[in-house]
């Protein structure tokens, strides 16, 4: 997209102006352990399911030249135990 302004069509218009957490939901996650196998092929040893959180982020764009404003929201998933 190119950060093209839909109101005035210019491109690299959008700033990016803020970023808020919105609202969290607790998941699960499924995490694979693999192991190579000698032949050069991936094998699935396990796969279990591990507590985490979902997180959604409202982005605030604005554009430089008319100063339209865009909110996108998007989500990050990650697991319990990490600080990220």
């Amino acid at each position: 997209m190119l950060g093209r302004c839909p109101e005035c069509n210019k491109l690299f218009a959008m700033k990016k102006t803020g970023k808020k957490p919105s609202r969290e939901e607790d998941i699960q996650i499924l995490e694979t352990l693999t192991q190579p196998h000698p032949k050069g092929e991936i094998q699935i040893m396990v796969e279990h399911f591990v507590p985490g959180k979902r997180t959604f982020y409202e982005l605030t764009h604005q554009c430089r030249y008319c100063g339209y404003r865009q909110i996108k929201t998007i989500c990050k998933d990650t697991k319990r135990g990490q600080n990220r």
